[in-house]
């Protein structure tokens, strides 16, 4: 457990009074020390598993308003997607605890969340200052002073926890020590467990690429290490050059973690996408079929009414050819029916706009989202997601969020490195 402190208090959670809440509430004790649990993912570096928690948490209680401000805790490198998730939180507050009360309230200020957000939402571009991050532990610690009494033990926990939480520090891997080969391997084949559980790619588990790095900086001898590139470069190895990149990901390295040891493999073994068929714009439907012996791009969109995923296919449509000539299919997929489809189509040419140079899918019940993975549970809505699919079926890069990835020119040349690389 990367937090040092228990899982302890059941029954009731008393309120500001001292008297107990109604049994029936949202965010009884149990949901609290799930709670704990997602935080201790969090200050570990697990992000993506603790939004999983997260997701789960409030598919099972979806009035709940704690689910939804430990989604802000893990999202917090994430601005625009923070906020979003802390006003769920903040909508639901009446449905909490007095403890919850005032934990979303100092949350609130912390994220400076007045009003519900907007997808892209130029107030939220950059992570909260230092300055609120001070406030919040005064606010917090005032929290923790006024309800020592009243709260329970994992209210009380998860308290203290917050008040040394920092939503950018490095995880500790052996209290300062520097670490041995023996555990450098351990700790990646923890993250390659975890990789084929979720089907995620390495930039998704913070500092994947470093680990690995050290690993075989470790395994080479004085000379050899004298005459390899820097470890800030890396793709002399094949190893390495068969790790995805991502302008996003973090080089900070994921700690232990929590709730049990798994163990993976030495190395990172892509997935295999699914198969789907689907209406096509053009007419007629599409079957995609995996190990085609043609690498795909696929682009998941939130249809003809996002301007955001408009403005993604319109800055991918011109470099449509340039996939094509790098033996690379673009095919996106939207929430679109058929007959919208065909209305964006005419809409264009009534304007005098170049229609897309790719194929447009329907899929307007996202089924073929869900299955990709494309799909948010805490808001039972549709993510945008592009993945790069190579000729035996293995999906070798992603992304998935709120916001389309719209560095289509930094994208062919990884599609391009990684396709040799697999090759």
């Amino acid at each position: 457990m990367a937090l040092g402190f228990a899982l302890t208090g059941c029954g009731p959670v008393p309120s500001e009074q001292g008297e107990a809440t109604d049994p029936r509430a949202l965010d009884a004790t149990p949901d609290i020390a799930r709670a704990v649990e997602i935080f201790a993912e969090i200050t570990a570096r697990w992000h993506p598993e603790a939004i999983r928690m997260c997701r789960e948490q409030a598919a099972a209680k979806p009035e709940a308003p704690m689910p939804r401000a430990m989604m802000a805790l893990a999202t917090a490198q994430q601005p625009n997607r923070a906020a979003r998730c802390c006003w769920e939180a903040v909508r639901r507050r009446g449905n909490g605890s007095a403890f919850t009360r005032g934990l979303i309230d100092a949350l609130q200020e912390y994220f400076d969340v007045r009003q519900q957000p907007e997808l892209v939402d130029a107030r939220y571009t950059e992570a909260p200052p230092q300055e609120r991050l001070d406030a919040l532990r005064r606010q917090l610690k005032s929290l923790a002073t006024r309800g020592a009494r009243v709260y329970s033990a994992t209210e009380r926990a998860l308290l203290q926890g917050l008040i040394g939480w920092d939503p950018g520090g490095a995880a500790n891997l052996q209290a300062g020590a520097k670490p041995a080969l023996a555990n450098w391997r351990e700790r990646l084949r923890s993250f390659n467990a975890y990789l084929a559980e979720t089907g995620a790619i390495p930039p998704e588990v913070p500092g994947y690429r470093r680990v690995v790095q050290q690993i075989l900086d470790l395994q080479a001898d004085a000379a050899t290490r004298a005459s390899r590139p820097s470890l800030s470069r890396g793709d002399d190895d094949l190893r390495l050059a068969r790790i995805p990149r991502h302008p996003d990901e973090s080089d900070v390295i994921a700690g232990e973690r929590p709730g049990g040891q798994r163990v993976g493999s030495d190395a990172w073994m892509p997935q295999v996408a699914t198969g789907f068929e689907l209406p096509s714009g053009l007419g007629g439907t599409r079957v995609f079929t995996p190990r085609s012996d043609q690498p795909t791009l696929v682009v998941f969109f939130l249809g003809f009414g996002c301007a955001h995923c408009v403005a993604q296919l319109r800055d991918l449509d011109p470099k449509a050819a340039a996939f094509r000539e790098a033996g690379i299919e673009v095919l996106s997929i939207g929430t679109d029916s058929y007959q919208q489809v065909l209305a964006a189509q005419q809409a264009a040419m009534e304007n005098d706009v170049d229609p897309l140079h790719f194929d447009v899918l329907c899929d307007p019940e996202g089924a073929t989202f869900k299955q990709w993975g494309a799909w948010d549970t805490l808001t039972d809505e549709a993510l945008h997601g592009t993945f790069l699919v190579d000729a035996d079926g293995r999906v070798l890069w992603r992304d998935i969020s709120e916001r389309p990835f719209e560095q289509a020119d930094w994208l062919l040349g990884e599609c391009q490195r990684l396709l040799n690389a697999w090759r």
